[in-house]
């Protein structure tokens, strides 16, 4: 279209050096699935939580040539826990024997940090209805399940900065 300000574009223009630009942070999604078809079995998912999380440090830009990084603080007083999901709406284990679509994810950005035995764990509840009544059924039985699994035992032993991890969470 026709320029209406009268702004020459060419002053807007970016003429400096490239930064690569890296998050300072870890950046986690969840996506779940069944690990075989249990239909007519169905299971709902109400939500997933990370206990035993790190939640201060001190970030250090160094001088050029290095990599910046952070020293978390690992007092047990300082550590948190971050709720990913909550919810219900995502119900799955249909009679498909295909892994259950991946959405809703959830995501969420945490402190860089090394995993350490039976500190970092994640808790998932869910539901589990075996009653063959739709999903949205008024008079649906539901039973509740938790499961809670140490962090550590998964596939990475750290959570590094700038990097994206995606758990997938089989039922």
């Amino acid at each position: 279209g026709e320029d209406v300000t009268g702004d020459d574009d060419s002053k807007y223009k970016y003429d400096g050096v490239d930064i690569n630009f890296k998050h300072a942070l870890s950046y986690l999604v969840f996506k779940v699935k069944t690990t075989a078809n249990y239909s007519p079995t169905m299971f709902r998912l109400n939500g997933i939580t990370l206990s035993g999380i790190y939640t201060t440090g001190n970030f250090t830009q160094k001088p050029a040539g290095t990599d910046p990084n952070w020293a978390v603080d690992t007092d047990p007083a300082k550590v948190g826990s971050y709720v990913a999901y909550t919810g219900g709406e995502l119900s799955f284990g249909s009679s498909s024997a295909v892994d259950v679509p991946e959405t809703p994810t959830k995501q969420i950005i945490l402190l860089p940090q090394t995993l350490t035995d039976n500190q970092q764990v994640i808790k998932i509840d869910y539901q589990i209805s075996t009653d063959g009544k739709a999903v949205d059924a008024v008079d649906k039985t539901w039973i509740n399940q938790t499961q809670t699994v140490d962090l550590k035992n998964a596939t990475v032993s750290a959570w590094e900065m700038g990097k994206k991890y995606t758990y997938t969470l089989s039922i």
